[in-house]
């Protein structure tokens, strides 16, 4: 069971609606699965000027933080094919 989220929550700018899809990827993976995101992080909390307005401002913490609340395991996580991109993978352990 594979849940892969290639760039598309980091479109997700509501902080509540961006915690919701993580919750469902959580709940849809199957026990012993895996949740592959690749996504652009935002710039350092303390310096958005400019920056798209179409862009989650969610950092690597958060989607660690997040996925942990939800059960899940951090397999793996590094930068992604840019200084921008970041590479995660979590497991849903097997009870």
């Amino acid at each position: 069971d594979f849940v892969v989220d290639f760039t598309c929550i980091q479109h997700v700018v509501d902080p509540q609606e961006w915690g919701a899809i993580l919750r469902q990827y959580a709940r849809l993976v199957a026990a012993g699965g895996h949740v592959f995101l690749y996504e652009k992080m935002g710039p350092a909390k303390s310096d958005w000027t400019g920056y798209d307005l179409h862009m989650s401002k969610m950092r690597q913490e958060d989607y660690l933080r997040a996925m942990a609340a939800e059960g899940l395991e951090r397999v793996g996580d590094q930068r992604g094919l840019d200084s921008a991109h970041w590479e995660f993978v979590f497991r849903k352990p097997r009870p």
